[in-house]
């Protein structure tokens, strides 16, 4: 019965593998038993591998749909990937009773990894899917969020588009590149760039992200800043730039919307 189990979710992890890029053998040694998860699962921790083998079983006989399972699977690979790298630079696994099952019902792991895996194989934009996956990891390691604030944090990351993951990336990298010149306010001409801006709004609307405050001319009151330069990163979107990873989004995709945001031209 375990070699069927393990020859399912091995089947399962073959398709994430398609979507993430790694080897079918290296995805499934991270989560599957025999030798080789033994020795993934020491490199990711037993008890966060337990919780990503039971997201994997469950969400995998759920879904309908190849890509949807292919989504699925690479999330919980990108997770097992992620998590293995945070480790060995020092992370150690939360001890607060995260891993553990409670009066007969999911640990907060198996609820977490579950919801991490339906966000990805619901995501069209397929780029998020790695970032989603990072939650996980990033969540295993940290006992300062619990089960509540990982799932508020997983349901904003997927009501998020993944220009909207790469603006909150060029926010928090204030101090490393210079951030694009204008107003939240303005209409930049080109459909392109009103709509990455339209998205920044958004965000600032939703408050994940501030640009201090100015004052009236006359009365000296405040209001919120507009300048693009003075955009900052609110407490919530700090909170979704760590726990998705975004400072792992490439530097050339930021510049991108960075410059893209700049542009004025007439719209056509």
């Amino acid at each position: 019965m375990t070699d069927d189990i393990n020859n399912d979710r091995e089947d399962l992890l073959a398709l994430g593998a398609e979507i993430s890029g790694a080897t079918a053998g290296t995805a499934a040694g991270l989560f599957i038993g025999g030798p080789a998860g033994a020795l993934a699962g020491a490199a990711i921790g037993p008890a966060a591998a337990e919780g990503l083998r039971w997201a994997i079983a469950e969400v995998g006989d759920r879904v309908l749909g190849r890509r949807g399972r292919q989504r699925a699977m690479s999330a919980a690979i990108y997770a097992g990937q992620h998590l293995e790298e945070l480790r060995s630079q020092g992370a150690e696994l939360r001890s607060d009773g995260f891993f553990e099952r409670q009066d007969e019902g999911l640990s907060s792991s198996e609820e977490m990894a579950e919801g991490v895996l339906l966000a990805a194989q619901g995501s069209f934009e397929e780029h998020k899917i790695r970032h989603i996956g990072y939650l996980y990891a990033n969540t295993a390691v940290d006992d300062g969020i619990d089960r509540y604030l990982a799932g508020m944090a997983l349901k904003r990351a997927g009501e998020m588009t993944w220009r909207q993951y790469v603006l909150l990336a060029m926010v928090g990298s204030r101090n490393e590149i210079d951030l694009p010149q204008g107003e939240l306010s303005d209409d930049p001409g080109a459909w392109s760039a009103w709509g990455a801006l339209s998205e920044l709004r958004d965000l600032f609307n939703a408050r994940y992200i501030h640009a201090g405050q100015e004052r009236t001319d006359r009365f000296g009151l405040p209001f919120p800043g507009q300048q693009l330069t003075e955009l900052r990163l609110t407490t919530q979107g700090q909170l979704l730039h760590h726990l998705l990873s975004l400072k792992l989004i490439p530097p050339s995709e930021v510049l991108q919307v960075r410059d893209l945001l700049g542009t004025r031209t007439n719209r056509e």
